[in-house]
Formats: C-alpha cells, sequence, structure tokens
C-alpha cells in the first residue's frame, strides 16, 4: 500500500479529482516537490513524514504556487510554505475530531500520533495554537 491511498479520503479525491501524479523517490536532502501536477515525494522517510509531505505539496497545488515565477516564488517562499503547511495540518488533523481524541486520550500525544498518523511535534504545535486560540477567545468573552 502507497502512503497516498493512507490518506483521509477528502485529500485522496482532492488529488484523484485534479489528477496529480505521485511518485515515490529516492531523494537525498528533499522531502518533496511540486511540478505542475506532479508531486515528488522522498521515500527514504517514515509513513507519517511522507504522508505531511504529500498533504503539503498538495497544499502548493491547491494555492496555485506551481505557477509562480522564480523571483515570485523567492519573494512568496516563507508565506506559500506556511499556508502548505497549514493546508496539510487542516487536513489531516481536524480540529473538532483532534480535540475531542485529545481530551479522550488525556493529553496522549503518542496516542495521537498513532490515530492521525502524525508526527506528535506537528500534533503539539497545533494543539498549542488552537488551545491558545480558546483560551484567549474565553479570555476576552469575561
Amino acid at each position: 500500500m502507497n502512503a497516498h491511498e493512507t490518506l483521509p479520503t477528502r485529500l485522496k479525491s482532492y488529488i484523484r479529482q485534479e489528477k496529480i501524479h505521485i511518485s515515490y523517490l529516492n531523494l537525498k536532502n528533499v522531502l518533496g516537490f511540486l511540478y505542475i501536477k506532479n508531486i515528488g515525494i522522498n521515500k527514504n522517510m517514515n509513513l507519517y513524514k511522507i504522508r505531511f509531505a504529500i498533504a503539503h505539496e498538495t497544499g502548493h497545488y491547491f494555492y496555485g504556487h506551481q505557477n509562480r515565477s522564480y523571483l515570485l516564488w523567492k519573494f512568496f517562499k516563507n508565506y506559500d510554505e506556511k499556508k502548505a503547511d497549514e493546508y496539510a495540518i487542516e487536513n489531516l488533523l481536524p480540529e473538532k475530531e483532534l480535540l475531542e481524541e485529545f481530551e479522550k486520550y488525556e493529553w496522549d500525544l503518542c496516542v495521537l500520533e498513532k490515530i492521525f498518523w502524525v508526527e506528535m511535534e506537528i500534533i503539539g504545535k497545533f494543539l498549542t495554537k488552537i488551545l491558545w486560540k480558546k483560551y484567549l477567545k474565553k479570555s476576552y468573552d469575561l
């Protein structure tokens, strides 16, 4: 089974609908790349990293980053990478389900990593962002 077959249904459907081709390659220092409608993924990573890289590169496609000229790419690189990461996180870690599992398993990131097939460092960063947002909203609602 290929890693892209383990992706959430919504993301798999989008990849299929857009006819994006995924290749697993022997890349040295690159996690993945997008070229037109082709995603190249470093096959030497663990499943969690591969899934995130596919979702991240799909995010670049979704936002049209592959259509930028080199000059625009250099200018927008940090913004584009942030947007692609956000896209990957939103698709691999749906906020509602993540919070439900988070409370159910009493904040155990090891369990969440196995449920969502995303590295616990990424889960931890996203949960921190969500919880801060919730905490700040509650403090302003007083």
